[in-house]
């Protein structure tokens, strides 16, 4: 599991499953992270602010094969580059990743 620094306050009942079926053993973890209804960044450049809303995602069960389908085919693509981003900048790798999830349709 991979994430940002600034989400560790926000992790909690991190823990390794003890299911030895594959060379790699399963992770899980709690995220608590606050609600905000409205939830938006005010940036202020060249005395012009702008409003940047965050993108919201929710989940439909039935696209989850379609949604799977598309991880393992952009994970497979950037692999060589996250395991390089990962042994030199853990931010851009955490950039990395969090795209190839935004880019699933």
């Amino acid at each position: 599991m991979i994430t940002s620094s600034g989400l560790f306050d926000h992790i909690s009942n991190f823990q390794v499953i003890d299911n030895d079926e594959s060379d790699h053993f399963p992770v899980t973890c709690l995220l608590s992270l606050p609600y905000r209804s409205l939830p938006v960044n005010r940036h202020v450049s060249n005395d012009v602010t702008t409003t940047l809303e965050h993108e919201t995602f929710r989940w439909n069960d039935s696209h989850k094969t379609n949604f799977i389908r598309q991880l393992g085919h952009l994970l497979r693509e950037k692999h060589a580059q996250i395991m390089s981003e990962i042994m030199t900048n853990t931010d851009n790798a955490v950039l990395t990743l969090t795209s190839v999830y935004k880019n699933i349709n």
